[in-house]
C-alpha cells in the first residue's frame, strides 16, 4: 500500500487545469487518478509536466500573501480611516494624524504584499499562466487588474490637496 494518506482522487465534472495524472473522464463526469497520491502534500504529489515541481509553497506563499495584503491590511486599513478618525485628537506621528499614519502603512504594506504575491505567482507560472479554459484563466487576469488599481492608488494620494485646501471637497 502507499503511503499514509495516499489515495486514488475520485473528481466529478472537473477540468484538470494543470494536466496532471488524471485519466479520461467516464461517462458521468467521474475521473480517478491514475497512480495514488498523497493528499497532505503541496499539490497532492502528482507529477506535473514530467518534473516533479516542489515549488509548491511559492504557490502558498503567494496565497498567504494575497489573504495577508487584502483581508488584512486593506480592511483594516480601510475601517481605520472610516471610524477612527476621531480617535487620539491631540497625539500624532512625524508630524501626521495616528490614524492615517496607520492607514498609510497598513495601505502601503497592502501594495508592497499585492507586488511580491504577483511576482511569485508569475514565477510559479514561469511567465504569464496559461490556462485557457473558463473559469481558471480568470484569476491571473483579475490578479494583473488588482496588481495595476493597486498600483495606480498610491499615485493618485498625491493628487489629493490638503484637508484645509479649498479644493478638497472635490476629493471627497
Amino acid at each position: 500500500l502507499a503511503p499514509p494518506n495516499a489515495y486514488h482522487l475520485i473528481i466529478q465534472r472537473g477540468y484538470d487545469p494543470l494536466r496532471t495524472s488524471f485519466g479520461q473522464l467516464y461517462p458521468g463526469g467521474e475521473a480517478t487518478s491514475k497512480e495514488s497520491v498523497i493528499v497532505t502534500s503541496p499539490l497532492y504529489g502528482v507529477e506535473l509536466s514530467g518534473e516533479r515541481r516542489e515549488t509548491a509553497g511559492v504557490v502558498k506563499a503567494h496565497g498567504a500573501m494575497m489573504v495577508l495584503a487584502w483581508v488584512f491590511c486593506s480592511s483594516v486599513g480601510v475601517i481605520i480611516s472610516r471610524y477612527y478618525k476621531d480617535m487620539w485628537p491631540n497625539s500624532g506621528i512625524l508630524g501626521e494624524r495616528v490614524w492615517f499614519q496607520i492607514h498609510r502603512i497598513l495601505m502601503g504594506f497592502c501594495v508592497g504584499l499585492t507586488c511580491l504575491g504577483v511576482i511569485l505567482a508569475f514565477a510559479f507560472c514561469r511567465g504569464y499562466s496559461q490556462l485557457k479554459l473558463y473559469p481558471d484563466y480568470i484569476h491571473p487576469i483579475l490578479g494583473l487588474i488588482v496588481l495595476i488599481l493597486a498600483l495606480i492608488n498610491p499615485f493618485l494620494t498625491f493628487c489629493r490637496p490638503h484637508p484645509l485646501h479649498k479644493n478638497r471637497p472635490y476629493f471627497n
